[in-house]
């Protein structure tokens, strides 16, 4: 199966800035040439006005959140929040986290997103909506609560995790600890060696909220980073969601580490958590991402919003 897409503005992405007009031949779903290409194809897409780029890669979501969409628009924090969202998650069975998922994928490639990471539970059922939506994804097997809650996952879940992936070259599984304020370092002990045991990457939030960081302190005595380096997370690699509420300290940590960090800018204001350091970490060459966070959070699953919303907040954040 061949398609040839002519006419359009492409804008490669490489190292050069720069667009060119001309056409692209996929050949059996690769990008086999791109140019000036003049051939026969199965398919023929006339993309005079449109333009063609690389799809969008969303760092950080809850994919099947798409079913508390707009929910607790009035929340005054993440905590608030969650005291909410947490009982209506329990409710969910497989079916929903399907459908949900499955309005998520559409979202996402409506937007021209096709690759996702993401964390949440039931997640055999968000593989299953991926495998459909021919995307591809690190799904996360979640891991919360303590040292015994962790064992159990692996023991029970990953392995259902894994026979929904199968052999798919689309889809690979990480661990995903959800954060400091629901697992314990036990926890998140166990997901590490986990993950060093499959050669896979580290996913979870991170210094999220003024509180999370606050009462770490009061527990650990340790700022949230430094609570994690402590017990040896940083030492697979690692990529944390959010990074709003950072030390100078904490940045050389995530810098040495290698951490990426996830930036997610519309839910970081619709529930008050602040606005994360992009451009010092830029300067300081730790390696930015980003994502929407799940639609509840943010009420859509755009990534062309999400970068606007993330130019705009950081010009205001280091205006002059």
């Amino acid at each position: 199966m061949t398609t040839l897409i002519k006419n359009a503005t492409i804008i490669p992405m490489t190292e050069r800035d720069y667009f060119l007009k001309g056409n692209i031949l996929i050949e059996n779903g690769f990008i086999k040439a791109v140019g000036s290409i003049d051939t026969d194809a199965d398919e023929t897409i006339d993309a005079s006005s449109m333009i063609a780029l690389p799809s969008f890669v969303n760092a950080h979501t809850h994919l099947a959140m798409t079913l508390m969409r707009n929910y607790k628009d009035t929340a005054e924090n993440l905590q608030l929040w969650l005291s909410e969202i947490f009982p209506i998650e329990d409710k969910l069975n497989d079916e929903d986290v399907y459908q949900a998922s499955r309005l998520g994928a559409l979202e996402l490639i409506d937007s021209g997103c096709t690759v996702f990471a993401d964390m949440y539970f039931h997640a055999w059922n968000t593989v299953r909506a991926v495998k459909e939506a021919g995307m591809r994804a690190v799904i996360g097997q979640t891991f919360m609560n303590d040292e015994a809650d962790a064992k159990f996952r692996i023991r029970e879940l990953a392995p259902k995790l894994l026979d929904a992936i199968g052999k798919s070259d689309m889809i690979r599984l990480d661990a995903a600890v959800h954060a400091i304020y629901t697992s314990t370092p036990g926890c998140y002990e166990v997901a590490t060696e986990w993950v060093k045991e499959r050669g896979v990457r580290m996913n979870t939030h991170l210094s999220e909220t003024r509180k999370e960081v606050d009462d770490c302190i009061k527990q650990f005595g340790k700022r949230p980073t430094e609570l994690l380096e402590s017990i040896g997370v940083f030492s697979v690699p690692c990529y944390v969601a959010h990074g709003v509420h950072i030390s100078e300290d904490e940045m050389e940590i995530l810098k040495e580490r290698n951490v990426s960090v996830v930036h997610n800018p519309s839910s970081n204001m619709k529930l008050a958590s602040g606005i994360a350091p992009v451009k010092t970490y830029r300067n300081k060459g730790i390696n930015v991402a980003l994502g929407t966070d799940g639609a509840s959070s943010n009420n859509n699953l755009s990534m062309m919003k999400e970068m606007n919303i993330a130019a705009l907040l950081q010009t205001v954040a280091n205006m002059t």
